[in-house]
């Protein structure tokens, strides 16, 4: 019983260190788990159930803890985010021992006492973090894993064994119920799947890593599949597309993590190298349909390392039936062939994805889609999908810091004419970029101060609005918003308003945008929803491509994917591929 009090108290005592105590809900998820297990443990001890325990120290345990600590203090040093999650993983670590020895408690099982709950909690922090407000999501992950652990297990080959790999199965399960909330933005997911890019040379340290573990476990075949599958799958979309399936790299780097530490628990995977083959094929290839599938449900692609683990799990025991007759059929065609030994097949599996490493390397580093100027020229000639890409490429550079990059996306965003035009967010990148030392940002910092219209000129325009004259409400409205250096105001919503009521759609867009940002104004996105409907049915085909995507979000009122569809429709003959492109991948 002293261990258990002794990991209540420190649990308890976490809730005071200053980052945990700078954010109540942090706070209040620690101690509310501190209070949930301390309930349970007085439960056991009233029944009088009787505890068995011993110290077991596996070398498994210890390296994936070394590991692990390898990919975060490297991360960290480039990463202010993961040194500010750190504190809150330490504080999951006596929970994990908790609900760990508390489940065998609870099920009559010894309890070994060793490295076991540490590299859970390091496998599961290297994929998803919960922002503040949402921690308790994080602490039901510790709870998800240890559970599934001790109570979903099954009889293969002699003995009994989890079914799941642990921090799989609770990384699933809630990114599923994320999911189905709507609202992926509580999590850090994003930020982890691009930001892993920070730390240079990444992706040979996590290569390094995981060659460790696979001399030491025998999983380099369960790597090697997984990587080969998705780089031949790749090279085939190209060869048949003359495109790219992913963007900007062969492998995504948060993908690329998921083949090496994540899916390469020996207990949860088949036992046989041919099986192993497999396993590792089937998590490459359900990459693909995710990342095709997530964005079109609305959801960001960044799952798609997670949620086919479950189902890799289950599909163990016949992959490794199917392992077993290759290898059978293969021993069959070559009789008398002199086998390797098993640490002999181990270095050739490790010496194999090494060779296929070094092959797609220059892909993973340095692939042509990374550049924003792949794309350029093709979405200026109107190809949809390039300027989704532009997109794409100038978010992730600009957030992988490169400075530059970060100026091409805020001179998007300050463009008059930009569909999602964004000025506050264009004018923070233009001082980020000029912080890091890009002297074009900082010239377009400091443009020559625009000239408001004269006297006469702006009384014609508000002479016009009142008599009724929508182009010249909109020129007024133009005048408010150089007046106050492009940012809303209440003068401009007028003018805005009163050009819609005159049949104007690029008012009723404007004011619509207007009240979606709270830009000058309080926000109303249901009223913006309507202003759109007003815009589309006026025929500014644009706005029927937005209107799309906020009925598809559910803005301002609940999903309608029914009325997104025809809204895209419309889009879509109007002329707007995007809208088209989004029909196709229904």
């Amino acid at each position: 019983m002293g261990f258990i009090v002794a990991m209540h108290l420190l649990l308890f005592g976490l809730g005071f260190i200053p980052r945990v105590a700078e954010s109540p809900p942090v706070q209040r998820a620690i101690w509310g788990a501190a209070a949930v297990t301390a309930l349970w443990t007085l439960l056991l001890w009233l029944k009088k159930r009787p505890l068995s325990a011993d110290v077991l120290i596996r070398r498994a345990h210890w390296v994936q803890i070394l590991m692990h600590s390898t990919i975060f203090i490297y991360w960290g040093f480039y990463y202010d985010e993961v040194r500010r999650i750190a504190p809150l993983i330490l504080a999951q670590i006596p929970l994990a021992y908790l609900v760990s020895l508390l489940t065998a408690w609870t099920l009559g099982r010894r309890w070994h006492l060793g490295f076991g709950p540490i590299p859970i909690i390091g496998s599961t922090n290297l994929f998803l973090w919960f922002k503040d407000p949402w921690f308790h999501w994080q602490l039901v992950m510790v709870a998800l894993a240890f559970m599934g652990k001790d109570l979903v297990r099954w009889r293969r080959n002699g003995g009994k064994r989890h079914i799941f790999n642990p921090s799989g199965l609770a990384l699933s399960v809630v990114s599923l119920v994320v999911i189905l909330g709507g609202d992926s933005s509580i999590t850090w997911g994003n930020e982890i799947a691009t930001r892993l890019q920070l730390a240079p040379h990444m992706f040979e340290v996590i290569f390094a890593v995981g060659v460790t573990v696979q001399l030491l476990f025998g999983v380099a075949w369960t790597t090697l599949a997984a990587a080969g599958s998705v780089w031949l799958i790749g090279l085939a979309y190209t060869w048949l597309t003359g495109d790219w399936f992913f963007t900007d790299t062969t492998i995504p780097i948060a993908v690329f993590l998921g083949m090496n530490l994540l899916i390469t628990d020996p207990v949860t995977s088949p036992d046989n190298a041919s099986g192993k083959a497999l396993f590792g094929a089937l998590y490459g290839v359900m990459v693909f349909p995710l990342y095709i599938v997530l964005p079109l449900i609305g959801q960001p692609a960044f799952y798609d390392k997670l949620l086919q683990v479950p189902l890799c799990n289950l599909m163990a025991p016949p992959l490794e039936r199917w392992g077993a007759r290759i290898e059978a059929w293969w021993a069959s065609i070559r009789p008398g062939q002199a086998r390797l030994t098993p640490r002999g097949a181990r270095w050739a599996a490790v010496m194999g994805w090494g060779a296929l490493f070094l092959i797609i390397r220059p892909g993973l580093i340095a692939h042509p889609g990374a550049e924003p100027s792949a794309w350029r020229d093709r979405c200026a000639q109107g190809e949809a999908k390039a300027c989704v890409e532009l997109k794409h490429t100038l978010e992730k550079g600009c957030a992988l810091g490169r400075a530059e990059v970060c100026h091409a996306l805020a001179t998007q965003l300050l463009a008059p004419e930009a569909l999602l035009r964004n000025p506050a967010r264009g004018h923070r990148l233009l001082t980020e970029a000029c912080a890091a030392g890009y002297a074009p940002s900082c010239a377009a910092l400091t443009p020559s101060k625009p000239q408001p219209p004269s006297v006469e000129a702006h009384a014609a325009h508000e002479a016009g609005c009142d008599a009724g004259d929508g182009a010249a409400c909109l020129r007024l409205a133009g005048d408010h918003l150089r007046a106050a250096s492009g940012r809303g105001t209440l003068m401009s919503m007028r003018a805005f308003e009163r050009a819609c009521e005159l049949g104007e759609a690029a008012g009723c867009v404007n004011l619509g945008l207007m009240l979606l940002r709270g830009d000058g104004v309080p926000a109303d996105p249901a009223r913006a929803v309507t202003l759109h409907e007003r815009a589309c049915g006026l025929g500014l085909i644009p706005a029927c491509a937005r209107l799309g995507v906020l009925y598809k979000k559910g803005v301002g009122a609940s999903p309608d994917l029914k009325r997104a569809t025809a809204a895209f429709e419309q889009a879509c003959a109007g002329g707007d591929q995007a809208s088209c492109v989004w029909l196709e991948g229904r």
